[in-house]
């Protein structure tokens, strides 16, 4: 007995699957989805029938671009034998992939265009010593800025300390200077200044003169 052949969704599972992708659940609209881990994949499977049927061919396309908008990627599987209907043009204009498949393979014969509208930056992840890194060097700026505060504080006490220094200083520099004293301030007040005590004073040493 002859095992039955599978159908052409089947092998168009078997065909994502085989190369790392994940099967989603089906779209609102039942389209098979597909993921490898970045990307979301929408497949629309025609038939001969719906080949055979311009109308459904037409409809069966714009069904497949209308998945753009919730898909990153979408094709469009048909048999081998009458891809030749489709025009390639303008599957790539419209940004649909084509997968073409027979009784034993299935290839791509148009890659799909990824819709940039749903195309996300994918966070970077940074190198553990970098973080540690980074970590050290912010405690280290913490611990900076807190010398530098205590140092402030420091400098303004200092301040506070040396402006009443700075007062007495310029008290000290405006007084006036005392007056030498005289040679007779060791005398009574009446010998002080006293004309006749310098006359005596002269005398007595031309006397010592004299004598001598």
């Amino acid at each position: 007995m002859n095992k039955p052949r599978p159908r052409p969704q089947e092998r168009i599972r078997e065909y994502f699957l085989s190369r790392g992708y994940s099967e989603d659940p089906p779209d609102d609209g039942g389209l098979p989805s597909f993921s490898d881990g970045i990307y979301r994949t929408a497949v629309k499977t025609l038939s001969l029938e719906d080949l055979e049927d311009r109308n459904m061919l037409l409809q069966s396309l714009l069904e497949a671009a209308s998945k753009s908008g919730s898909h990153d990627k979408t094709y469009v599987a048909m048999p081998k034998l009458l891809a030749s209907v489709i025009d390639g043009k303008t599957l790539k204009e419209a940004g649909l992939g084509l997968l073409i498949y027979d009784e034993r393979s299935v290839e791509e014969a148009i890659p799909a265009r990824t819709n940039p509208r749903r195309i996300k930056a994918e966070p970077t992840s940074m190198d553990p010593s970098m973080t540690r890194e980074l970590q050290i060097l912010k405690a280290e700026i913490s611990e900076l800025k807190e010398t530098v505060e205590k140092l402030k504080r420091e400098l303004n006490t200092l301040k506070g300390s040396v402006k009443p220094l700075e007062g007495k200083i310029k008290e000290v520099e405006m007084r006036p200077e005392a007056p030498p004293p005289s040679p007779s301030s060791g005398l009574p007040s009446f010998f002080q200044d006293n004309p006749w005590l310098s006359v005596l004073s002269q005398r007595g040493r031309e006397d010592d003169k004299i004598a001598s």
